[in-house]
């Protein structure tokens, strides 16, 4: 049967026009279809893959294409009154007369015919007689009364089982489409081009009899299901093809104020550091931005081509007046890593000759930088800002603050992208790997710690994110799996509210009544999206139970008319609101709320959500699973009276998980997602309640590298027993009986003023501390023609002890008293301690404003870098710093260490 209905060809016609890159296929010959992609091994994996539609949000999405009855829709709606699997199916009733056909149509991804190709929907009728179709585009043979691609039909079986559910499946679609390619040659007397041969909808012929009929329609699943835009092949026929004008035109990478466009259209950049993952498997996780640490090479090019990827990397050596040819998938050059003032000259002049040498293209050009924003800014086009620290003893809402601030100190109108990580830092594997010397540590950060802090830069303003990666994301072991479940899983969300990210203006959403509360509101012209953060006291080092209970919710801003609905894995959920009250049913650490009149973005938001919702509750399920393993493994590390208690939150975790298994293998999605909140909830009481009572005595939980997660406890209580059985010895800081800062410098004391054009003093203070030793005082602030604001949490002035060189694998205990007294008042603590050994990574932030306030670091010695305390102060103002002493620990029978100056206090 050859397709020549009007409507149904602008449905094809609109869908070949998004100028999609589809597989290349010969021209049929004796009757046969031949698919032969390039790269047979990458069609052959993921033939396996399906879409899937379960029908589970609130938009129906059939659509009435065509009749000869003068067919019309009574009622159309999704309903829960009956379904095959879930809570939901497709209702339609409908009103025909004499006739042979009335299609409904059901858009799907555009999916290369392979053998494998089989489309399946279960339908319930009382009446038997509707089939099952498909619809094929052939875009490259045109036909010439048209001018526009032919399409044609391919059938599936038919319905004949009244008053049950019955599966409707098509099968062997190569060898239906051989006959209707030979069909359409005897008809049109042209050649029929099969190249990029791709099924586009699927169609159900609803009808039966004259008269009134209803139907029910649920799980619509294509097996075998390959993008066409995702495999890249060219057959020996069309490979010496000369390239269309379309290829020959680079594509045109824009900023626009602090939106990113690729042909015009905005984008969002979900990017990560690149460590040799093949390209392919990077897109199918759902990147689409590869951050090299090198100019790309031509394979590599070449690859992100195929995969419709985009770089970010530096540029290469320019030899010539312009960029050589073929960096067109180059979205960004890349001009270092880490910057500070030093760098800022070399950074600006390469900036200038990359600009002259790339005046066709003119990328944009980034860089990240740790000091000097405003600066930075006004050499590069877009900023990289660090990750929001987790393990850290700043919380995360507090960390977001200094991130914005950040913001606030760039260049107006210039973009800021933003790090996220997805591993623990080097410094603390190496911490670990020194407590149990010989041991592999994997310490693991959540998923919804990487999604709480991919959210928190969300909600700050960032128009970009790159996950952090020092090692492959496609390992197999348990850190690389819980990695990559994590980020496919947030890509998989971000890739339905992609348009807000793109492209929105924010404000901060007020929460007055809820402090646990951080919200922001993402508009754009047809919708309000509210990113909703929930925060819990000790988040950023293990997560504690979500607090989900409902609560309402002020949204001045949203429009009378608006309808409200909640995000969730499975679908849209309707909010009840009262004029600019809105009624959250349910929270969780991140919560995504809709507002819009527009039907076409519900119906966009559900496709979105209907089409992931099956691959996020298996990501789910698997990292659930995880977490479980994990917490078994920790189990034997908990106190005696807590035993009982863990025991029933692993009995119910186990139960639960298999029950989801379950109710995914009957896809009850919306089933599997209840069951998974609960699994969450139980393991997350057990790690939290687990680690706060292993950690407790800690003055700082930064103190102690084996506090800040609960995968390092095993090293934590190995860590303990060494403390307990400790012997100190005096304190090995040399320069601290000393009566001036002259003097101190002499024995190795050293200050920096980090920010450029400010200036500082030291002195020592005689009878100051809490212990009436000498303290010294150090004033920090910007000259008079200097600008005074710098971003919260940048370094103004650093303190340095003097270097130590100590014995790989000694325990080392620093401790000592601060206070500050700032200018001013940021969002980041004034005063900042920390170590060579573990770094600004586990520092300790402290408050201490007019007050004095201990700190205390237990570290271990992993390698031969000498050993140094460092005091910083984030801001203008002053700090004091006293009985500061370094001692390490020594077996009881061992002598004592002799030092040069061997006194328990800085100052004495």
């Amino acid at each position: 049967m050859i397709l020549t209905l009007t409507s149904m060809s602008l449905f094809v016609n609109a869908h070949v026009a998004r100028g999609r890159k589809i597989l290349l296929m010969p021209s049929l010959s004796r009757g046969s279809l031949l698919v032969i992609p390039l790269c047979f091994g990458m069609l052959a994996a993921a033939a396996s893959a399906q879409w899937h539609e379960p029908f589970e949000s609130p938009t129906p999405t059939w659509r009435l294409a065509e009749s000869d009855t003068a067919a019309q829709i009574i009622t159309h709606k999704r309903t829960v009154d009956r379904a095959r699997m879930g809570s939901m199916s497709e209702y339609l009733r409908l009103r025909t007369g004499v006739g042979s056909y009335t299609y409904l149509t059901h858009n799907v991804p555009a999916a290369v015919i392979i053998q494998e190709l089989q489309p399946r929907v279960s339908v319930y009728a009382q009446r038997a007689g509707i089939q099952m179709l498909g619809i094929i585009v052939l875009p490259h043979a045109i036909d010439p009364e048209t001018n526009r691609p032919i399409s044609t039909l391919v059938h599936g079986t038919s319905y004949n089982r009244p008053g049950a559910w019955q599966e409707l499946a098509i099968t062997e679609i190569p060898q239906q489409l051989a006959r209707q390619v030979r069909r359409l040659r005897n008809q049109k007397q042209i050649p029929i081009d099969t190249r990029g041969a791709h099924l586009s909808h699927i169609v159900l012929n609803a009808y039966t009899e004259p008269g009134v009929s209803e139907m029910w329609i649920d799980q619509l699943v294509i097996h075998g299901c390959v993008p066409s835009d995702s495999v890249t092949g060219i057959s020996n026929d069309s490979r010496h093809e000369p390239p269309t004008p379309a290829r020959q035109q680079p594509t045109l990478v824009q900023l626009e104020a602090d939106t990113l466009r690729i042909r015009g259209k905005p984008f969002f950049p979900i990017m990560i550091e690149y460590q040799g993952e093949p390209f392919s498997w990077l897109k199918s996780m759902g990147i689409n931005c590869v951050k090299l640490a090198r100019s790309p090479s031509a394979a590599e090019l070449q690859a992100a081509e195929a995969n419709d990827l985009w770089i970010v990397a530096p540029p290469p050596h320019f030899d010539d007046r312009t960029v050589p040819v073929g960096y067109d998938r180059v979205l960004s050059w890349s001009l270092g890593n880490q910057l500070g003032m030093p760098e800022l000259q070399d950074t600006a002049d390469l900036a200038a000759e990359t600009k002259r040498h790339d005046q066709h293209l003119r990328r944009p050009l980034i860089c990240s930088c740790h000091s000097s924003l405003w600066r930075f800014s006004g050499v590069t086009d877009i900023l990289l800002l660090e990750p929001l620290p987790l393990f850290s003893d700043v919380s995360l809402p507090r960390s977001a603050e200094t991130l914005r601030s950040q913001m606030r100190h760039m260049r107006a109108g210039k973009p800021a992208w933003a790090y996220v990580a997805t591993q623990p830092g080097a410094a603390l594997v190496a911490q670990l790997r020194a407590i149990q010397p010989g041991s592999h540590p994997q310490p693991v950060i959540d998923a919804d710690q990487i999604r709480l802090a991919t959210y928190y830069a969300l909600a700050s303003g960032c128009r970009g994110i790159c996950f952090e990666s020092r090692t492959r994301l496609d390992l197999n072991d348990a850190q690389s799996r819980v990695r990559s479940q994590t980020i496919r899983q947030i890509t998989l969300e971000l890739d339905t509210i992609r348009p807000w990210l793109a492209a929105s203006k924010s404000q901060e959403l007020l929460t007055p009544h809820h402090d646990h509360l951080h919200g922001r509101i993402l508009k754009t012209k047809q919708a309000e999206l509210v990113i909703l953060l929930q925060t819990r006291p000790g988040e950023q080092f293990v997560l504690p139970p979500a607090d989900r209970q409902g609560r309402p919710l002020k949204l001045p801003e949203i429009a009378a008319e608006a309808q409200v609905y909640r995000l969730t894995p499975t679908g849209l959920r309707t909010l009840a609101r009262s004029e600019s009250t809105v009624e959250v049913d349910q929270l969780d650490r991140v919560t995504l709320v809709l507002a819009t009149q527009d039907p076409h973005v519900v119906h966009y938001v559900s496709d979105r959500l209907a089409a992931h919702a099956g691959t996020r509750m298996e990501l789910q399920h698997g990292m659930l699973r995880d977490k479980l393993r994990r917490s078994l493994q920790h189990a034997h590390e908990v106190q005696p009276n807590q035993r009982e208690e863990n025991a029933s939150h692993l009995v119910m975790a186990k139960s639960q998980l298999l029950r989801m298994g379950q109710a995914l293998e009957s896809r009850d999605l919306r089933g599997a997602a209840d069951l998974g909140t609960r699994v969450d909830t139980a393991l997350a009481n057990l790690q939290f309640t687990t680690w706060h009572n292993a950690v407790t005595k800690f003055t700082s939980l930064t103190s102690s590298p084996a506090c800040v997660t609960f995968d390092a406890l095993p090293f934590h209580g190995q860590l303990q027993s060494r403390l307990q059985q400790a012997n100190w010895s005096a304190n090995l800081l040399p320069g601290v009986d000393v009566p001036d800062w002259e003097t101190m410098q002499r024995r190795g004391w050293r200050m920096t003023a980090v920010q450029p054009g400010w200036e500082a003093a030291a002195r020592v203070m005689p009878g100051k501390s809490r212990m009436g030793g000498r303290v010294l005082q150090v004033n920090a602030h910007p000259m008079a023609d200097v600008k005074r604001d710098v971003p919260s949490g940048e370094p103004a002035l650093r303190i340095d002890s003097p270097p130590l060189q100590l014995p790989i694998g000694s325990v080392v205990h620093m401790q000592g008293w601060v206070k500050t007294r700032p200018q001013g008042r940021g969002s980041q603590a004034p005063l900042i301690v920390y170590d060579s050994l573990a770094g600004p990574e586990l520092a300790v932030h402290l408050d201490g404003a007019n007050d004095w306030q201990p700190f205390s670091l237990y570290r271990i010695v992993s390698d031969a870098r000498p050993l140094t305390l460092s005091c910083v102060l984030t801001e203008a103002g002053s700090m004091a710093i006293a009985d500061c002493r370094i001692s390490i620990a020594q077996p009881a029978e061992a002598a004592p260490v002799q030092t040069t100056n061997a006194t328990p206090r800085l100052i004495r």
